[in-house]
């Protein structure tokens, strides 16, 4: 089964939270948090950003953020770091502490909503594409050279 979730990780955690997904989640985890995001929409980025479908198993270990609603109050529900080190393989490497794994956690925000409804409620924005910003192409798209 997959669930939906939005996850936005610091700058400082990008590089663990990219490779600890890559090596649990296999090919469906390479490529994680891409996007850059920062207050101010320019770079440095300060976040990145990924949203979509994950194993619920791989969901099950995660913290979640659930932000209040008209209905309910805010919720976290923390993640358990020792099973993100269980599920590791046994020939990844570098291999994390818990502690490494727990200051991952506290620097990752992740929901099940709506992603730019998430960027806006932590304050951020897309950084703008350095190339957008010299005057250049900044999307890709059959109808631009």
């Amino acid at each position: 089964m997959w669930v939906h979730r939005t996850l936005i990780v610091t700058a400082e955690h990008v590089d663990l939270a990219r490779s600890l997904c890559a090596a649990i989640a296999g090919p469906a985890g390479e490529g994680m948090f891409s996007t850059p995001l920062s207050a101010t929409g320019l770079y440095p980025a300060t976040h990145y950003i990924s949203a979509g479908l994950i194993a619920e198993p791989f969901a099950a270990i995660l913290p979640l953020n659930m932000p209040a609603t008209e209905d309910t109050e805010a919720q976290h529900i923390p993640g358990r770091p020792e099973a993100v080190l269980a599920a590791l393989p046994d020939d990844y490497a570098p291999m994390p502490t818990m502690a490494e794994v727990e200051a991952l956690f506290a620097g990752i925000d992740i929901t099940e909503g709506d992603p730019l409804a998430r960027i806006a409620q932590l304050g951020l924005s897309l950084c703008a594409d350095p190339e957008a910003a010299e005057g250049g192409l900044h999307e890709t798209s059959p109808d631009r050279p």
